[in-house]
């Protein structure tokens, strides 16, 4: 007997004219990888990070005093030695004095050494939003103004806590010239464990070379969306299983690698509007303003056992 009740017009359809592909959910969670950095970095998004990047003397010029044993100077004392031209791949060192006895580990650690740095940015860069040192001696580090006030620290090497960027002021993109002093000192942000292990004990010989110190122009819209892809990233990660904004989070990171492009710029923006289906549309014009959506009392549930 035949169904008498009449099919709706508008009906869900019920053939698919057209082969697709099975959604593996940790494969396409695995891919996420390899949106930056690793072996693809020359053609993912890390390739588009920066738009210049300069290192020879006649945009980056360097001098570097060490100051003697395991003396810590101040910066007037350290600004009345004689300096001496340095380059990129220099090491410094050591990292600790060795023990009086087996009983000591690490003495008064970190070499001290001082820098004169002068950077000569080229006229056309004051089209670009942003122009910064790079400056990474593997090691921890003081940036100073010529007299002496402290501006901000950095944190060189690879690691979670990597800070190797300073942002040149605007007053001195427009005079073409800028002169600072660096502080660095042959230790981490946790000492010099031997074998990484912050319990561990220290190297007492350990040297550190200078990987960079580069006068880059970062391209904003790049880092703007290797953000949103790593928070993407991290909801994917650290939300259970299958949840829905799990899911709408791994859907969108997935997209925004299917929309990129190597050295196309309106991909970038196009990657960035995905990113916007999670966070919400324009929500980085509203800047601290956002936190005023949503539920104003949020239901916080703590459960012990």
């Amino acid at each position: 007997m035949s169904c008498q009740h009449q099919r709706p017009s508008m009906a869900y359809p019920e053939l698919n004219h057209s082969a697709g592909a099975k959604w593996i959910k940790h494969l396409t969670k695995d891919r996420l990888g390899n949106f930056t950095g690793g072996h693809f970095s020359d053609v993912n998004l890390s390739s588009m990070l920066f738009t210049h990047r300069v290192d020879n003397p006649e945009h980056v010029k360097l001098q570097v005093w060490s100051a003697p044993g395991l003396t810590k100077p101040t910066f007037a004392e350290a600004m009345k030695q004689k300096f001496k031209p340095a380059k990129k791949g220099d090491s410094f060192g050591p990292s600790c004095e060795s023990p009086r006895n087996s009983s000591d580990l690490c003495l008064n650690p970190a070499t001290n050494h001082w820098w004169k740095v002068t950077v000569i940015i080229p006229g056309y860069w004051q089209q670009y939003e942003r122009v910064q040192f790079e400056f990474d001696t593997g090691c921890e580090a003081m940036i100073y103004t010529t007299d002496g006030v402290p501006l901000q620290g950095i944190t060189g090497g690879f690691g979670g806590d990597r800070r190797v960027e300073y942002i040149i002021p605007e007053a001195a993109r427009k005079q073409g010239r800028h002169d600072f002093v660096i502080e660095s000192s042959c230790n981490g942000m946790f000492g010099v464990p031997w074998n990484g292990d912050t319990i561990a004990p220290p190297d007492m010989n350990r040297y550190f070379a200078l990987a960079s110190a580069d006068l880059v122009v970062p391209n904003q819209d790049a880092w703007g969306l290797l953000w949103d892809f790593t928070t993407l990233r991290e909801l994917v990660d650290t939300l259970p299983g299958n949840t829905p904004l799990q899911n709408k989070a791994l859907v969108a990171a997935n997209a925004i690698m299917n929309v990129f492009k190597k050295g196309d710029q309106s991909a970038i923006r196009d990657a960035r509007r995905i990113a916007e289906d999670v966070f919400g549309e324009g929500w980085e014009s509203k800047g601290a303003g956002i936190y005023d959506e949503g539920t104003k009392n949020a239901q916080i549930w703590g459960i012990g056992s």
